[in-house]
């Protein structure tokens, strides 16, 4: 649902400013028209140069662009995943065996987030006092995030060196074949075994 309507979106800011060239239909009617859906989509039509840029010239666009295509990557990737488990044929299982690493494409559904935030946080700032603070509060953001690194790495070391050795051992069944051993065979709940 939610893909579906960013590519509407996103195909109707494609119409409006043109894909790589702006458009250059100058027609009243359709500069109103123009105006008018811009506005309504929250496209800052006040300066010329902005509202004569082409979609993949600003940034943010291709941004959009990007999240709607890894957004239809996963959909499709999600139904085949499906259609592999159900179907019995080993062919597409050994598929997302081997093309597993597809699944990357999942990796930035997250960011979707970020034109969340930008959508309800809209800056009324002028652009010269936004960089002002993004500068007074670089160094703040440095020293918290080397702080943040410092504390995950230690107790991801410590977490290992204290726990680490737990899970690798694990009991199965006496009857069990070593060589061909399945996750049937494991002693559930599992308990720690001598080796």
């Amino acid at each position: 649902m939610v893909a579906c309507l960013l590519t509407v979106e996103m195909i109707t800011k494609m119409c409006i400013q043109g894909l790589v060239a702006p458009s250059t239909n100058q027609d009243l009617n359709q500069l109103i028209k123009k105006q008018i859906a811009a506005k309504s989509m929250g496209v800052n039509v006040d300066s010329s140069s902005r509202r004569n840029r082409a979609y993949f010239q600003q940034s943010w666009n291709c941004f959009d662009a990007f999240m709607v295509f890894c957004l239809w990557a996963s959909i499709i990737l999600q139904c085949f995943e499906i259609r592999a488990e159900w179907s019995e044929l080993d062919e597409e299982q050994k598929f997302f065996k081997t093309a597993g690493w597809l699944s990357v494409l999942r990796c930035p559904r997250p960011l979707i987030l970020i034109r969340v935030f930008r959508a309800v946080l809209k800056l009324q700032l002028p652009p010269a006092r936004v960089n002002a603070i993004f500068q007074r509060s670089t160094h703040q953001i440095y020293n918290v995030s080397v702080f943040l690194l410092f504390f995950m790495s230690l107790y991801g070391l410590l977490g290992v060196q204290f726990f680490g050795d737990e899970l690798n051992y694990h009991c199965a069944e006496k009857s069990a074949n070593d060589s061909n051993l399945l996750k049937s065979n494991l002693a559930i709940p599992d308990a720690y075994c001598d080796p």
